[in-house]
């Protein structure tokens, strides 16, 4: 999660958006509750917890239908959702006091955290927001405009479930205070991706919400006034992943320039009431799971999260602390020792490699204790490697581990990386790209894979094997930074002349940005 300095509009904008409220001080045990798509992990009453898997599972049907996308078929994993009920362990994931809640993707799969009163309107616009996302990179390979990406998100984000049905169309709170007090952006630049300068973060807030004004004229005016725009916006977004240029595209399939649509969309949003489409609610009955857990369980859960946001180290620090005391006759035992072993090793501990080996010994064929373990390996090696040391057996221990946690669960994501890494190590080229590609496949919602599948294609000199993957890169990263750098490197695979240090971390840019 990238924190950036931005113009007091945009420090002011995001209070509004996640602004936490009320602490319960009613003390309660963790439990796990299952959906059919969901885990929830939480200490707040069953009852608060149950509504939310309710909604969040009749959301996923009404957004995957208006998407277009298939859903009959269960996710391949359930997305873990992090719902506290008191403040104290909230906080200690490093997120400020006025943030409500976040999502992050870690080794393990994507997360989402809820802190205390963070089931407010506002922290679920921005959670429906980011599970649209998952929803479209997992469900779909098409290849689709930043501006609809980010538009159809907003716009699903609204989303209102009610007893007697789904509202969708409502403007996103934070949206309208940027476009009252930024103003529009011409729908050319937005279609183009094109900054014509000025404060950088503006351009982001008003390319946000314009996007979300053209989406919402192209979707939701659809049912109303022009029912030709449902079918002129599937044409553009086929000609557009067709590879046909967007803005000429644009022009011919709406019949009209941006420009024109500029002042068209300016004006369907001074109505004295935007139109919303009501949507029958789709009954959830896959049932709901609830089930006691003991603290290593709760413990290596919140650790994880932590540890897969540690991109400081007092955050690394935190998880320890949650790690530090755990039950050996209980489950999680060796999950916790495997991600000990990890921080442990970054901190130069002698201790981790008896800790290591406990959790082998506790847990030889459990695909998260052996995928850690991979890790923890991966990085003897490559420390050692960076000091001119030898490590006997790191490098085929981290390779054994991590195949061996495929072959138990391949849809656990944490072993993929080291083992891909390892394969680039051993110049076993075509071996990587097929882990890279399994892994892609698998979880497209994560694009680690994608960037690392990219730079390994490149650097086998196979160029336009790469270019479609850093095309949806460009629309499936998250920050500024990271569509930038795509945009650039897909000129430059254009031009002929790929610069390889465009991988390299760049000035300002926080570790695990992407």
């Amino acid at each position: 999660m990238a924190r950036r300095q931005g113009t007091g509009f945009a420090v002011w904008c995001a209070a509004m958006m996640l602004l936490s409220t009320g602490i319960s001080v009613e003390a309660r045990d963790w439990a796990r509750y299952t959906s059919a798509n969901f885990t929830v992990y939480s200490d707040a009453r069953p009852a608060t917890v149950e509504l939310l898997l309710n909604q969040f599972e009749v959301f996923r049907v009404i957004a995957l239908v208006q998407l277009g996308l298939p859903w009959q078929q269960p996710e391949n994993q359930r997305l873990v959702i992090l719902m506290y009920d008191s403040g104290k362990d909230f906080h200690r994931t490093g997120v400020g006091a006025a943030v409500g809640g976040f999502y992050t993707n870690i080794a393990a799969g994507p997360r989402m955290v809820m802190g205390p009163g963070g089931d407010t309107a506002s922290t679920r616009e921005i959670l429906y927001h980011e599970y649209t996302h998952y929803l479209f990179f997992q469900h779909s390979t098409f290849n689709y405009p930043r501006w609809y990406l980010e538009g159809i998100a907003d716009v699903l984000s609204s989303a209102v479930i009610r007893k007697d049905g789904v509202v969708i169309g409502a403007m996103p709170r934070n949206r309208k205070l940027i476009l009252d007090y930024l103003g529009f952006l011409d729908i050319e630049d937005l279609v183009a991706l094109r900054d014509r300068g000025g404060i950088a973060s503006d351009f982001q807030y008003r390319f946000y919400a314009t996007a979300w004004a053209l989406t919402h004229y192209l979707l939701i005016n659809s049912a109303f006034e022009n029912k030709e725009l449902a079918a002129q916006t599937t044409e553009y977004l086929q000609r557009y992943h067709n590879g046909e240029d967007p803005l000429a595209v644009f022009e011919e399939t709406f019949g009209m320039t941006p420009a024109r649509m500029t002042s068209v969309v300016r004006n369907y949003l001074t109505k004295s009431k935007i139109p919303a489409v009501k949507w029958n609610k789709p009954d959830y009955a896959g049932g709901i799971v609830r089930t006691e857990i003991t603290d290593n369980e709760k413990n290596y859960v919140i650790a994880d999260v932590i540890a897969g946001m540690a991109h400081r180290k007092e955050t690394e620090e935190v998880a320890l602390e949650y790690l530090s005391s755990p039950n050996p006759a209980d489950p999680y035992y060796a999950e916790i020792q495997s991600l000990r072993a990890i921080m442990l090793n970054h901190r130069q501990d002698a201790e981790a490699a008896s800790i290591a080996a406990s959790a082998l010994k506790a847990g030889p064929d459990n695909a998260v204790v052996l995928a850690n373990l991979a890790h923890y390996e991966w990085d003897r090696y490559t420390d050692a490697a960076a000091k001119s040391l030898p490590v006997p057996l790191a490098l085929d221990n981290a390779e054994e581990y991590a195949r061996k946690a495929i072959a138990l669960d391949k849809l656990y994501g944490g072993s993929y990386r080291f083992l891909a890494d390892i394969q680039v190590m051993r110049k076993q080229i075509n071996p990587a790209i097929e882990t890279l590609v399994a892994a892609d496949n698998l979880f497209p919602y994560n694009t680690d894979y994608r960037v690392r599948l990219v730079k390994v294609l490149l650097d086998a000199q196979r160029p336009d094997l790469a270019k479609p993957f850093v095309k949806s890169l460009i629309g499936a990263v998250h920050t500024e930074t990271g569509r930038r750098r795509f945009s650039t490197l897909l000129e430059q695979i254009d031009s002929g002349n790929v610069d390889m240090s465009i991988f390299e971390p760049q000035e300002g840019e926080e570790a695990g940005e992407e």
